[in-house]
Formats: C-alpha cells, sequence, structure tokens
C-alpha cells in the first residue's frame, strides 16, 4: 500500500477514518469491539504485524478523537514488542497516539447506506501533530455505525528511529488500519 500521506506507526492512531449521521445534539460514543493493525514492511518480503484492540473514542460533537495506547500494541514477539514500545515509540514519554478529525471532515451515510471517503485530520505521534489524510468506510446499520480507516505513517515525519534489530531494518512507511463502531 502506497502512501496518501505519509506518516508513521501504530498510531494509528490510529487511528482514523470516520463517518457518521449526526443528530442534532447527539455525541457518539463507541460500542462493541474494535482493532487497530498496524503492518511494517522490511527486506525479502518480511511483514511486521501489530495490533491492539485498545481503542479510545471521544466526541464533543464537534470533533472526533480516536486515542490507541500503545503500550497495548503486540505483534507476537515479546522482545520485539518491548523494542518497538521502549526504544522506538518511547511509550513512557509518549503513551498514545491520536487521530482528531472534525466532523465537517467527514460525510455521513443515511440509515442503511454505506460511504467511502478520504479526509484530513490530526495525527498526535510521539509528540508530533501533522495533518494527515486517511482514507474511510462507514456504514449505518440504524443503530451502530461500523467505521474503518486507513492510514499511512512515515516514522520519519514524527521524529521515530526506524527500527533495527540484527542488521535488519524496516522501511520507514508503516500502514494502519483501524475498526471500530459508534452510536448516538
Amino acid at each position: 500500500m502506497r502512501s496518501l500521506a505519509r506518516s508513521t506507526l501504530p498510531t494509528a492512531t490510529v487511528a482514523l477514518g470516520l463517518t457518521t449521521a449526526v443528530v442534532a445534539g447527539a455525541a457518539l460514543v463507541k460500542t462493541g469491539s474494535s482493532r487497530l493493525e498496524f503492518r511494517a514492511k522490511g527486506p525479502v518480503g518480511m511483514t511486521i504485524i501489530g495490533k491492539t484492540s485498545d481503542l479510545e473514542i471521544a466526541d464533543d460533537k464537534k470533533t472526533l478523537v480516536v486515542k490507541v495506547p500503545l503500550q497495548h500494541l503486540k505483534t507476537g514477539i515479546g522482545l520485539r514488542d518491548r523494542h518497538m514500545k521502549e526504544k522506538y515509540l518511547q511509550v513512557d514519554r509518549y503513551p498514545d497516539a491520536r487521530l482528531s478529525v472534525g466532523h465537517s471532515a467527514l460525510r455521513f451515510p443515511t440509515e442503511g447506506a454505506t460511504l467511502k471517503g478520504t479526509a484530513i485530520g490530526r495525527l498526535t505521534l510521539h509528540g508530533v501533530g501533522r495533518n494527515v489524510h486517511f482514507r474511510y468506510k462507514a456504514r449505518n446499520t440504524g443503530r451502530v455505525y461500523r467505521v474503518e480507516g486507513l492510514l499511512y505513517v512515515n516514522m520519519h515525519d514524527y521524529g521515530i528511529r526506524v527500527p533495527t534489530y540484527l542488521g535488519v531494518t524496516v522501511k520507514p512507511d508503516v500502514d494502519v488500519k483501524v475498526e471500530f463502531q459508534l452510536k448516538q
């Protein structure tokens, strides 16, 4: 996957794209399960996949914020997880990633409809905030909005050192995918 607006890692904060049919005066709240997955690639087809189901959503009826506590990211290998959190993401100093998106930047599907779109939000990761483009798809089931978002992140943009271990270095570009559900 190539970059829409290259930015970085799990943040995915990751997070990410959103659409909703906003009823006047009603804030959106997270419901059901959520999931964030990042993919980092390296040489010779190497792919590192990290995941978490720990996402938080805040909505003040003007701005939607998707927050990802980075401490809960897991790649399936303990040593790699520790290096990612301590050495590269520095979660002790930068505990989460946040994507803030204005409601006005989003299109909202009507009941029974599905929408795909792109938007711009503000991703804050590793202490750096940058405007990023992301893609999203939202389906309005009448009771719940099912949302998927896709964001491309470049570690260099956020001052994150590119991971290297035993002479193997991953590419700085990371794909971040988020899925969550909202209700009003």
